[in-house]
């Protein structure tokens, strides 16, 4: 990340892969305007995700305010699952991220 940081051109060579683990730190950190600016660019290169990473990708644009029965019915069709599914899905892994945030900022040093 400092290497983003320092150098942004950077990220605008990163594989679709890498920025999705971008905007994952960028909402972790609290900087949800990077992480949506990211989180953007990427969802115009979607197709070139593999599904495990598109899952991620629609996780963090629930996370920042995107409507969430669209991502669950994008879920439903990427995965090739029933839309309820899909949901109870999208539902579980933003509960896991959520938890994983909490357990990261809790063991920073100072909390």
């Amino acid at each position: 990340m400092h290497l983003v940081e320092t150098y942004p051109e950077v990220m605008q060579s990163a594989k679709p892969i890498d920025q999705v683990a971008i905007a994952e730190y960028y909402y972790l950190v609290g900087s949800e305007r990077a992480a949506s600016s990211v989180a953007e660019r990427v969802w115009k290169e979607r197709g070139s995700l593999p599904g495990g990473a598109l899952q991620r990708l629609l996780v963090v644009r629930a996370l920042l305010g995107a409507d969430r029965a669209e991502v669950s019915d994008e879920l439903a069709r990427a995965n090739g699952v029933p839309a309820d599914r899909a949901r109870q899905t999208l539902d579980v892994e933003i509960a896991s991220f959520l938890e994983g945030a909490a357990r990261l900022r809790s063991s920073r040093p100072g909390r």
